[in-house]
This record gives structure tokens, C-alpha cells and sequence, in this order.
């Protein structure tokens, strides 16, 4: 690319918003009170939008540095502490108040009675869940009664596990037979094609 291209692309990048147009009209659009725009509309709100978040993530960069715990670090992580004191503390984001709450440690809140932490509130009903009964420890007499028990089966139960067992048993092969497809035809390939 020569010098000339770069820099048509460059104010060709300038010219068009950070965020995509296509994204700006969907969320328009999925307004109820939404009316026919032209497209040079979105391209406009897209352009206001960036500069409302640069101007915004500048000002929370400003508190988190005023606030003292980022001036040692060399990096700064913005978190939702710094989004909701940026929008509680600067006039101009008031009107964001509602989307964004300054929020408060639980801790706090239960030791100032504003809020009750509780597993279940007074006349709230659960689920009728049975207790789990432990087995009583049972005599050596009754645990050998138990045993015979379990030995003496059903003797429809005592046929079936005979015919399934016969089912599963294989039966002595010759030691010819025993040879897998594979060891036959490697020994028929070392002997010349004679069994041997």
C-alpha cells in the first residue's frame, strides 16, 4: 500500500463511529416510541455515544486517582464502585442514578436494621421434606439373619441369574481355534502361504 492509501484509510477510520451503526439502529428501533430515522441519525447518536463513555470513563478515572488507592499502582481497573461514585458524586450523570446504584456491603446493612438476614421469614412455608433416618445398629445375630436372608432369594430370581450366566459363558476352543484372523495370516505369510 502506498503512503496515499494509509492515509485514506486513516480518515476513513476517523469518519466512522467506534461503535457499529447496525448495533445503534437495532437498539433504536427496539424502542416502542421509536419513528423513521435517516441513517446519518445513527451514525450521530454512535459518534454521541462514544464521546459519552470516553467523557464518562475519563471522569472515573479522575475519582479512582483523587480516592488515592490507584496512585501507587501503575495500571488503574475501573470497577462498578468506580461507575456508581462517578454517577453519585458528578451532577452532569445524576440522571443515571437509577440504572446505576451505589451499592452497600450486606454486613452494613444488617448491623443498621435495614435489612433482615434471616433463612426464612416468619409464616413462610417449606417443603414437607421427610427426616433421614440412620439404620439402628443391629445385634451380630441380626446381622447374620440378614445375610441368610439375602442368600435365599426368589427362585425365579436364582433361575434367571443361572440362565444369564450360562448365557455369558464361552466355551473351551481348541488351541487352533483360539488364534485370532490376524495371527493366522502373519503365520501364513511367514511360513510362504503354508500353515504350518
Amino acid at each position: 500500500m502506498s503512503e496515499e492509501q494509509k492515509e485514506a484509510m486513516e480518515r476513513l477510520k476517523k469518519s466512522q463511529p467506534r461503535l457499529p451503526i447496525s448495533k445503534v439502529r437495532k437498539i433504536a428501533r427496539s424502542d416502542p416510541e421509536y419513528i423513521v430515522t435517516a441513517g446519518n441519525a445513527f451514525t450521530a447518536a454512535a459518534f454521541a455515544t462514544e464521546l459519552f463513555v470516553q467523557s464518562m470513563t475519563e471522569e472515573m478515572i479522575q475519582l479512582a486517582y483523587l480516592s488515592g488507592k490507584t496512585a501507587t499502582s501503575k495500571s488503574i481497573r475501573l470497577s462498578y464502585k468506580n461507575l456508581s461514585d462517578c454517577v453519585a458524586r458528578k451532577e452532569n450523570y445524576s440522571f443515571l442514578e437509577d440504572v446505576v446504584p451505589q451499592t452497600k456491603n450486606l454486613r452494613t446493612l444488617v448491623k443498621e436494621n435495614k435489612v433482615r438476614y434471616t433463612t426464612r421469614i416468619e409464616g413462610q412455608q417449606t417443603l414437607p421434606f421427610e427426616e433421614k433416618h440412620e439404620e439402628p445398629d443391629l445385634d451380630p445375630e441380626d446381622e447374620e439373619d440378614l445375610e441368610e436372608d439375602e442368600e435365599h432369594q426368589d427362585p425365579e430370581v436364582e433361575e434367571q441369574l443361572r440362565e444369564i450366566e450360562e448365557l455369558n459363558r464361552v466355551p473351551d476352543l481348541p488351541d487352533d481355534d483360539r488364534r485370532s484372523e490376524s495371527e493366522r495370516s502373519d503365520q501364513e505369510d511367514d511360513n510362504g502361504g503354508v500353515e504350518g
